[in-house]
């Protein structure tokens, strides 16, 4: 029988039955800080549903907004850029004053372009953007070529978690009268296995090792993932210059990031960061804990919701769109795979045991739209 859902924290179950098998939708009982599992509750544990062991998608990824690049003189015709492939042939980019049109794009990286076009002064540039224009062609002319989308491969593999419940027959047989022993039991071992799949799904490294003859599969997690806009701080103590500096590499890929995911050593310093500026506020929400902290930065035109979780290292800031983020079980012959209780009692046993199993994984569809800021003091 499944959970029934109750709006925001709650500590028991609201089963009438002995035995819980479905606990898929369990960490509605849990407080959204209580061992970590804030960005888990925000997340989800249903937006995603595999398949296989291992399982793939394809990431396509997102147009810049800008695309910086340099010169060394005025007459160098073939330009590297973060990424040619969104762009069309006959695209005018304004680069400082000056003025060049794409005329091929020999690789995903590169493009062939006439400088100093409409009569601007061809110069040398150093890290500057270039603003597109938009397409400037003649009359009559052949349509355009086709942009295509740099689609990357990415895969991860699934994870076993479990955790057993014992007790006596004596116990056991105490379930059908007055308060059941059972619940108090399986939650404590819920909160276990759900800050394990927490831990995983921020710091989970995906593997398949084979030991004594069987493969044990582990989920990759989100730091895995992130490869693009991550920011070493090196021992520097956080400020609104190292968080934009961030912000700004996630908006110029094309990102729009929801979320800022702290530890509580972090928070306490993003709490006293500037006392000249109201950096941090509060809103009301009708699900988990009834006050959710935002932030806000002159990068971004709506504030991000702060999420405080103990999951988190000490030295890390995450900046993430969930919408890009999923976590889920997977889909067997037999059903979906998701946290439920099974009973694994011995034969002859004088007592029972009850083991919590699921199997979960994590997909992470546009990592550039994500970043992270590590490294920070944490003294």
């Amino acid at each position: 029988m499944a959970l029934g859902y109750v709006s925001g924290a709650r500590l028991t179950t609201d089963d009438t039955t002995d035995h819980i098998k479905d606990l898929s939708n369990g960490i509605d009982w849990l407080e959204p800080d209580q061992g970590g599992v804030a960005l888990l509750k925000r997340l989800g544990m249903n937006d995603l549903t595999f398949h296989n062991t291992q399982f793939f998608w394809h990431e396509t990824e997102l147009a810049p907004r800008k695309m910086v690049a340099t010169v060394a003189d005025a007459v160098t015709t073939t330009i590297t850029v973060p990424d040619a492939n969104h762009v069309a042939l006959d695209t005018l980019f304004r680069w400082d004053n000056e003025i060049v049109r794409v005329t091929a794009k020999p690789s995903a990286t590169t493009l062939t372009v006439t400088r100093g076009f409409n009569g601007t002064t061809a110069v040398a540039h150093s890290g500057t953007a270039m603003i597109r224009i938009g397409t400037a062609r003649p009359e009559n002319s052949d349509a355009l070529d086709g942009v295509t989308d740099n689609a990357v491969e990415l895969f991860n593999y699934q994870q076993l978690f479990e955790r057993n419940v014992e007790m006596s027959n004596d116990e056991y047989d105490q379930m059908s009268t007055g308060e059941n022993p059972l619940t108090g039991n399986l939650k404590r071992r819920y909160i276990e296995i759900i800050q394990e799949l927490a831990s995983a799904v921020m710091y989970g490294v995906k593997g398949a090792t084979v030991v004594s003859g069987n493969t044990i599969w582990s989920m990759g997690g989100i730091r895995q993932f992130l490869q693009t806009n991550v920011s070493n701080a090196a021992g520097a103590g956080v400020s609104v210059a190292l968080i934009d500096n961030v912000l700004k590499q996630i908006t110029d890929a094309g990102g729009n990031p929801k979320i800022m995911a702290v530890s509580t050593t972090q928070a306490i310093k993003l709490s006293a960061l500037d006392a000249n500026k109201v950096m941090i506020g509060k809103k009301e929400h009708t699900g988990g804990n009834p006050v959710t902290t935002t932030w806000q930065s002159v990068v971004l035109k709506q504030p991000l919701d702060l999420l405080v979780d103990n999951t988190l290292k000490d030295d890390e800031i995450y900046f993430l769109d969930d919408s890009t983020i999923k976590v889920g079980a997977k889909q067997g012959r037999k059903g979906k795979r998701s946290f439920k209780q099974e009973d694994v009692t011995p034969v002859g046993r004088d007592g029972v045991k009850f083991a919590v199993r699921g199997k979960y994984s994590l997909k992470v569809e546009t990592e550039k739209a994500n970043g992270l800021l590590y490294g920070l003091a944490v003294a």
